[in-house]
């Protein structure tokens, strides 16, 4: 399902959506847009990742917390008239592992700096992102479902991490699971 706003459109994430992404498109999408995005060398923005290949946990330390993982992120977005610019350029971006870019100038590009996830309901990146190991972690046009907020609240810091979700008041039903979580785990949640 897909909502037109102006130049780049609202993706929501649907389970009929999953049906659509597969390993064999994934694999010759174009490599992502590293000159927009920073490259932070992570080796699983271009390797399928639930596969033999041995694990690297970021961060490499935890004296060393992430700065910014953004939750179905997918890179800075931008519109094709360049009228319109959204997401980030210096971050980790959750999402599907087969997902790619969905709109704008880097359309059906892999996802840069992505950390992947097997499905939209299960959303655990523990094998890729220690615990309590992320400063900030952004949503933006939420849809957290109980496996996506547990995920969330696993990986922010209790000390010093953010959680910012940016949603209209349609979304409100969704924020219900990752209110519980950040409760759960002792951090503040208004």
């Amino acid at each position: 399902m897909k909502t037109q706003t102006n130049d780049i459109s609202e993706t929501l994430i649907e389970d009929d959506d999953e049906d659509q992404l597969s390993l064999d498109s994934w694999l010759l999408a174009p490599s992502p847009n590293y000159i927009t995005n920073k490259n932070k060398f992570y080796p699983y923005s271009e390797t399928p990742t639930f596969s033999p290949f041995d694990l690297v946990k970021i961060p490499a330390s935890l004296n060393k917390l992430l700065d910014h993982v953004d939750y179905w992120g997918e890179g800075r977005i931008i519109s094709n008239s360049s009228k319109q610019v959204c997401g980030f350029t210096n971050c980790y971006n959750v999402n599907h592992q087969y997902k790619v870019v969905s709109e704008g100038i880097d359309v059906n590009r892999k996802i840069p700096n992505r950390i992947p996830i097997p499905s939209y309901r299960d959303c655990d990146t523990s094998r890729f992102i220690k615990n309590d190991s992320v400063k900030l972690v952004t949503v933006t046009k939420p849809k957290i479902n109980e496996s996506c907020a547990k995920d969330i609240a696993r990986m922010v810091n209790n000390d010093f991490g953010k959680v910012i979700i940016v949603c209209n008041e349609d979304d409100a039903a969704d924020l219900k699971f990752i209110e519980k979580e950040l409760k759960n785990k002792g951090l503040v949640y208004y």
